[in-house]
């Protein structure tokens, strides 16, 4: 029997976030759904991850936030969370590690 300490494979709750996309909101659509511009100038369409859900997090135009791509359709995404003005140029030097 193994528990998560001898199992390098399981994640923690104090592991480091996956790095994401960042993309900016374009437009609200129906049914909580908004259009993002990514930087490499593709739209996609993404929905909110239920941790903002639960927060109320209200998503206006022009706000920047981190996305996950679909692996199936690339023209989904799931938004993971709000970056603030602060945080924006901190996201942008972090590095990326390699997948």
């Amino acid at each position: 029997m193994t528990t998560s300490a001898d199992d390098p494979s399981r994640e923690t709750a104090t592991s480091q976030p996956k790095p994401g996309l960042q993309a900016t909101v374009v437009s609200a659509l129906p049914n909580g759904m908004f259009r993002l511009r990514m930087k490499d100038g593709r739209e996609v369409v993404a929905h909110a991850a239920k941790d903002l859900r639960k927060a109320f997090t209200r998503l206006l135009p022009a706000d920047v936030v981190v996305i996950e791509v679909s692996p199936f359709d690339p023209n989904k995404a799931r938004i993971r969370s709000l970056l603030k003005s602060d945080q924006i140029s901190q996201h942008e030097s972090s590095p990326r590690r390699p997948q």
